[in-house]
């Protein structure tokens, strides 16, 4: 990852491709990554899992804020909570790693 702390990660996955050409980023994350919706589930997400939504969820707020028009508060403070939640949840777990391959 080349950049952290609120920046999305250079990424070309197929998700994230298919998100960007979704009509609509909200509704692409509310279907085929559901854990936005819920801050319990996205709590629960596993390690393997943050480094992807982490990334999708900085994508998808880029991308709603430059439409804002087309997207209700709501949903971009849904995104925001979700993306704060993922950020604390894999910072953490970076650091960890870091921590315990340096011992």
């Amino acid at each position: 990852m080349k950049r952290i702390l609120g920046i999305y990660p250079l990424c070309s996955c197929l998700m994230k491709t298919d998100m960007e050409k979704a009509n609509d980023v909200y509704e692409f994350l509310k279907e085929y990554f559901w854990e936005i919706d819920s801050k319990k589930e996205c709590k629960q997400l596993s390690p393997a899992n943050l480094k992807c939504a982490y990334c999708l969820l900085c994508t998808a707020l880029k991308l709603a804020k430059r439409n804002k028009q087309k997207y209700e508060k709501e949903q971009i403070e849904k995104l925001t909570i979700a993306k704060s939640i993922i950020a604390k949840r894999y910072f953490a777990y970076a650091i960890f790693k870091i921590c315990k391959s340096s011992t």
